[in-house]
């Protein structure tokens, strides 16, 4: 990752991505003590997204955003970028915690998952009913709670980013239910896995995030173009070089499980096939796809390095 972002340093990036952080856990703080004064009990929800939240991540999303906007004409100094920045890394939150439910997974960077550890607290104090359900109701809630507070973020965006937000959270529930759907039916094919992977990644991990950037810096509609011959292909890739990572990767790395998808039956391409050289392939062919997209832009210089080298990133992590 610090790869990803070296050539960006002296353009302020690490500045940047220090105040999305710092953004998020300062919502967090004063929403744990707003709920600490209503009812003690309601302050561990917050505080459990909290900790999640600052467990780890890559920032791609709000890396994305920052680069259209900065590569736009933006100012790099601006606080609606680090909102922006901010609120698209508690959607990506949300959807965490909703996929490890549906998923059922046990870990998430290294830690136990919030069903799991939710449903060890009811266990741990001998509440009455099933400790399980407890944990995965939670789980759901704080899940809806962590998008709730990213639309706490997006509170003085324009109209037309609000617009795009709302477009990127419904083409991410459609993925996911389409992920959920072909996992039930079984055998799903590689033209249903290419879908799934970009609706419920490429859309919402890389396209959208690079059209909020351009948005608020008032460049989207000429740059729109450009950018989704960058982010869709490359937003693919990154789910297919995931899939790997699940099938192939150390999960003392990864901080899941290794497995799952094959385990659960899920929608990827690489099931689909089987063949884990012609994924490889794709990704590959994928990555530089955007990679050319990107160098024929009309973004700014810096901005073409910095999302190339992120397109690289992406190209690098395989199991």
């Amino acid at each position: 990752m610090a790869a990803a972002i070296s050539a960006a340093q002296a353009s302020d990036v690490a500045a940047y991505l220090a105040g999305v952080e710092s953004r998020i856990r300062t919502l967090h703080a004063e929403e744990s003590r707003r709920w600490a004064a209503v009812d003690g009990r309601l302050q561990p929800a917050v505080d459990a997204i909290a900790r999640l939240a600052a467990s780890g991540g890559k920032r791609l999303r709000a890396l994305f955003a920052y680069w259209a906007f900065v590569g736009a004409g933006g100012d790099p100094d601006s606080s609606l970028i680090v909102d922006a920045g901010a609120a698209l890394e508690l959607i990506h939150l949300a959807a965490l915690i909703h996929d490890d439910v549906m998923d059922a997974s046990t870990l998430r960077r290294g830690s136990p998952t919030l069903h799991v550890s939710f449903a060890e607290m009811h266990r741990r104090r001998e509440w009455p009913g099933d400790a399980d359900e407890f944990g995965a109701a939670a789980a759901i809630v704080l899940g809806d709670l962590a998008l709730f507070h990213a639309d706490c973020l997006l509170a003085n965006m324009p109209p037309e980013a609000h617009h795009l937000v709302a477009r990127l959270k419904l083409e991410m529930a459609m993925g996911q239910f389409l992920d959920l759907r072909a996992t039930a039916a079984g055998g799903a094919d590689a033209e249903t896995a290419v879908r799934v992977a970009l609706y419920k990644t490429a859309r919402y991990s890389v396209e959208r995030p690079l059209h909020l950037g351009a948005c608020l810096a008032k460049r989207l509609e000429d740059l729109a173009p450009s950018l989704s011959a960058y982010g869709i292909p490359l937003g693919i890739a990154f789910q297919l070089a995931d899939d790997l990572l699940g099938a192939f990767g150390d999960s003392a790395q990864t901080g899941k499980p290794v497995g799952d998808d094959a385990r659960q039956g899920k929608p990827t391409l690489l099931l689909a096939t089987g063949d884990r050289s012609e994924v490889e392939q794709t990704v590959e062919c994928l990555v530089d796809e955007a990679v050319h997209a990107v160098s024929r832009s009309a973004l700014e210089a810096e901005a073409k390095v910095a999302l190339i080298e992120l397109a690289g990133f992406v190209k690098a992590r395989r199991g």
